[in-house]
Parts: C-alpha cells; sequence; structure tokens
C-alpha cells in the first residue's frame, strides 16, 4: 500500500491513502477472485463459442459426468464474472448461495477446480466427435478387449473403407496402420494363421512409407533451417538421409499404382534433388509425379508439397540457375490453379507470399501475368497490409517497364513496418535513383538501410548477408558514375560472379556491361 504525508492546519503531518493505493486494493481483490475462482477455467471457457458454451451446459448437467452434482450456478457466476472483469465485486456478493448453505473458501475452490476438470473432459469430448476416426479406433481396441467379435467386423471394415477413402496424407498412412495393427491382434486372437501373416506383410508395407516420408520431412525441414542459417550440431536425421538409398526399391514405388508409393517416391526423389544438384532429373520426376496426383492429394498436403518444391527451386534460383525462375512461375500457376490460395489471407508479411508471386512474374518479364494477379488476387490480402502490399507490387512492376519516377512516386508513399517491407521498398529507391541519376539520394538510401540493419537484429543473417554483398558492389558502381576509378569493369564483374551470396546479381552484372559497351 503507497502513502504520502500532508501537513495539516496545525502543521503535523496526516497520513493519507493515495489513489494508487486504492487501484492496488481493487487489483488484490479481482485477483483474489480468480485464485477463488481458478483462472485456468476463465480461459478455458473464454475459448469456448456460443454453441459450444451451451453443449457445455448440457455436458455438465449430465450425471454420467457431474457425479449428481449442479455445476450450472458456479459456471454461470464465472460467465458473468468474465464478461465484467472489472466490477468491483465484494465477496460477499460473490460468495452467493449456491446451496443451501454459504460454501467455504476452500469449497468454492474445488467447485471451480472440478468445473475446470469437467471442461478438459468437454475438450476431449469435442475431439472425438470432430474425429470420426479416432472415435472408431478406440471403439474397435474395446469391441476388440470385450471378445465381440461381429460388431468388431463389421465396424472395422467399414472404419478401415473410411479411412482408405480419403485423400493422400501423412496421417492417412498412420492411421491405416494403427487399424491394421488392431485387426492383427483379432486374427491372432481368432487363430486366423495364414490371415496374420499376409496381413501383416501389408502392414510393413505402410510402416515403410510411413517412416521414410516422415524422416525426409524432418530432413526437409532442417535444410529450410540451414538456408537461414541455422545449424544443429550433431544432426543425426541429416546424417542418417545421408546414408538413405533406397534407389531399386523408389524405382519400383514409382512405376507401381499404388498412391501410397508414389507419394513416398515423390518425396524420396525431392529429398535426392536436394543433395544432389547437379542432378535436375529428380527434381523433375517429383515434380511430374505431383502434377499426376493433384486430384488425390489432400489440400493441406499439397500446400505442404508446393512448399517444398518451391523452396527447393528459390534455393536453385538464388544459387544463379536461371531455369529455376520458370519451374517457380509453373509451381505458382499450379498453386492458384489449384486455388490454394490461403497464404495470401495471413496477416503477416513474413508468411504472406504474395510478394513472391509479383516477384517471379517479374522475373521472367511476364508483365501482363503480374498486373493480372494484382488486380485479381490483391483484393485477398488483409486489410493491413494491401495498400502497401499493391504500391511495392506496382513500383516493382514500374521500374521493370522504366517507368523510374512513376516507381519511386509509388515508393514514398509507402509506410513499411515489416522488415522485408523496408528493404524492397529501400532496394528499389536504390535502383530508381541510380537510374535516374540522383547519385546523392542513393548515399542517403545506403546509410538509411545499413542503419537499419544495425538497428533491426531480427533480420536472418542470410538475408543480410545478402543486401550487405549488394550495397557494397552497388556504391562501386556510384563511383564508376561520379567519380571514375581506376578499376576495370571487367574486374568488378568478377568480382561479383565470385560472390555466392548477393540480391539481384542480375541488375548489377548489367549495369556494369553497360560501362563496357
Amino acid at each position: 500500500m503507497v502513502f504520502y504525508f500532508i501537513p495539516n492546519k496545525s502543521g503535523n503531518f496526516t497520513i493519507k491513502i493515495s489513489f494508487i493505493s486504492r487501484i492496488s486494493y481493487f487489483l488484490i481483490k479481482i485477483h483474489t477472485l480468480l485464485a477463488l475462482i481458478n483462472y485456468k477455467l476463465i480461459l478455458l471457457l473464454d475459448s469456448l463459442s456460443d454453441s459450444e458454451l451451451d453443449k457445455f451446459r448440457k455436458f455438465i448437467s449430465s450425471p454420467y459426468h457431474n457425479n449428481r452434482r449442479n455445476y450450472l450456478p458456479f459456471l454461470e457466476k464465472v460467465i458473468e464474472f468474465s464478461n465484467n472483469p472489472s466490477e468491483n465485486k465484494n465477496d460477499e456478493n460473490f460468495r452467493l448461495k449456491i446451496s443451501d448453505k454459504k460454501l467455504s473458501d476452500q469449497t468454492l475452490r474445488n467447485r471451480y477446480s472440478e468445473l475446470y476438470k469437467l471442461g478438459e473432459e468437454f475438450l476431449v469430448d469435442i475431439w472425438l466427435s470432430e474425429n470420426k476416426l479416432e472415435k472408431n479406433k478406440i471403439l474397435l481396441k474395446k469391441l476388440l478387449e470385450k471378445n465381440l467379435y461381429s460388431p468388431f467386423r463389421i465396424n472395422f471394415r467399414e472404419t478401415y473403407n473410411y479411412a482408405e477413402s480419403k485423400k493422400f496424407y501423412n496421417e492417412k498412412l498412420k492411421s491405416l496402420s494403427e487399424l491394421i495393427e488392431i485387426h492383427l491382434t483379432y486374427l491372432m486372437n481368432v487363430k486366423k494363421e495364414e490371415l496374420l501373416y499376409n496381413e501383416y506383410y501389408e502392414y510393413t508395407k505402410i510402416i515403410l512409407c510411413n517412416n521414410v516420408i516422415n524422416i525426409i520431412e524432418m530432413g526437409f525441414e532442417f535444410i529450410q533451417q540451414e538456408v537461414n542459417m541455422r545449424f544443429y550440431k550433431p544432426n543425426y536425421i541429416t546424417e542418417y538421409l545421408k546414408t538413405l538409398n533406397l534407389d531399386s526399391i523408389i524405382s519400383e514405388f514409382r512405376n507401381s499404382d499404388n498412391l501410397m508409393f508414389r507419394m513416398t517416391a515423390l518425396y524420396y526423389y525431392l529429398y535426392k534433388a536436394n543433395f544432389d544438384e547437379n542432378n535436375d532429373e529428380y527434381y523433375k520426376i517429383s515434380h511430374k509425379i505431383f502434377s499426376e496426383h493433384f486430384d488425390q492429394i489432400e489440400e493441406d498436403y499439397k500446400v505442404k508439397f508446393f512448399k517444398i518444391m518451391i523452396n527447393y527451386c528459390i534455393r536453385r534460383f538464388n544459387e544463379g540457375n536461371s531455369h529455376y525462375k520458370y519451374e517457380l512461375f509453373k509451381l505458382y500457376n499450379e498453386k492458384l490453379n489449384q486455388n490454394l490460395t490461403e497464404d495470401l489471407k495471413i496477416n503477416s508479411y513474413t508468411f504472406n507470399h504474395f510478394r513472391d508471386f509479383v516477384f517471379i512474374g517479374i522475373a521472367i518479364k511476364d508483365f501482363k501475368w503480374v498486373e493480372n494477379f494484382i488486380e485479381k488476387y490483391s483484393g485477398l490480402l488483409p486489410e493491413e497490409l494491401r495498400d502497401d502490399e499493391i504500391k511495392i507490387s506496382y513500383a516493382k512492376l514500374d521500374f521493370e517497364k522504366k517507368n523510374f519516377e512513376r516507381s519511386l512516386s509509388n515508393l514514398k508513399k509507402i509506410k513499411a513496418t515489416h522488415y522485408l517491407l523496408y528493404i524492397d521498398t529501400s532496394m528499389y529507391k536504390l535502383y530508381n535513383n541510380y537510374e535516374l541519376g540522383e547519385f546523392e539520394e542513393s548515399y542517403l538510401e545506403i546509410d538509411k538501410l545499413k542503419h537499419y540493419f544495425s538497428n533491426n537484429k531480427i533480420i536472418p543473417k542470410s538475408h543480410s548477408l545478402n543486401i550487405q554483398n549488394f550495397l557494397m558492389i552497388y556504391k562501386k558502381l556510384l563511383k564508376f558514375k561520379t567519380e571514375p576509378i581506376k578499376i576495370e569493369p571487367g574486374y568488378l564483374e568478377k568480382e561479383i560472379k565470385g560472390i555466392k551470396d548477393i540480391s539481384n546479381k542480375e541488375w548489377l552484372l548489367e549495369k556494369i556491361a553497360e560501362f563496357v559497351n
């Protein structure tokens, strides 16, 4: 509690409780009530929709769940408190007569703790109702446990057919393997030995494909992390994948009619493409398998495949293989044709890929495609990103069309709040200033960008390195323009080609070529 001293008329000091102390007192009371109610319970109830809350009322009213105790008054009290958290509820009003007698603090705490446990059971109940396959697996295990073989056989066949009818995704293999494992127990119980061994053989195929896919997926994640300069040593997954050689088996899988085998082959060839960059055939095979099965792959899983393949092509393109910009353009168009545009609605500049579509359209110089893309898909962008994203997109397009002044005009209207947007804006200002001969503005922009990197440590090192190398060469270009130096343009060209990590290498080489010509 906070006190301060005020002299009274007689010259003595009177202790007064400050306004801050009254707030503290109120907060202590609220904290006491929160502790009484169980704060986890408030969070759980706040996470429920209105319809789920109605179902929860029915759930806790069932004698099957509530041990014949009436939890509804407790629930309504928590909802009332949660809806009006700032009200000054004193202890007497809060401790309403929920039963025939006033309840002690400890009893109230117990009731609210029990209500929270019922909330957890309710969440499990919701999940089971939304996941038919998992619910059926539990049922099959209980039927088997009770030796109810006739209903087990009926339920197993229906459940297995349901699982098998789903479009391909990795969890499907896990579900099928778990179902067969349950069925193997049944076959063993009823002593159908020959069927048991045959089914076990089929079971091992699913397990093999599932394990190969899972471990390669982990490998892809580490590949992407290494691109962002994040390394782990020892990395047993990466080391294991380097030793993995299933070429002959996967060749059979590739030529099979079995979708599971073909998806496993897709993963394997895509993994091989990442570790053998001299062989473009691996990527071509994986892309071909993928495109042949668009309609048989679950939507979220298609998104995952596109992400893996796009990341691979971006890496190859950044390494200087210009062929991969056309592969990227093909992938982006396939993604749009599959109507997989949810990433354009993400309210995060990092994970919203609108800029990537614009970039690749410009890279292959299909300006009409870029204009159509901006016009058709910019409406999907979150409102917070939309205006700036449209401006930077048109600024990039105008620059490529050599409308440098209009490009700069759009760039000056952008309020960059994310480092990617800030860097894009700054870089295109540098390009435009160079083309317009505004070299003083160029030097000022270089200083701004360098300070931005110094003050923003969250920028990935890989991204920072590319830009820093660009700025180093860009400054040398400016010197060629403003105060001819003795270095030969050919020497600078050789220097650029020797730098692995550098942004917009093509533009820099194009500007150097202008000195030679």
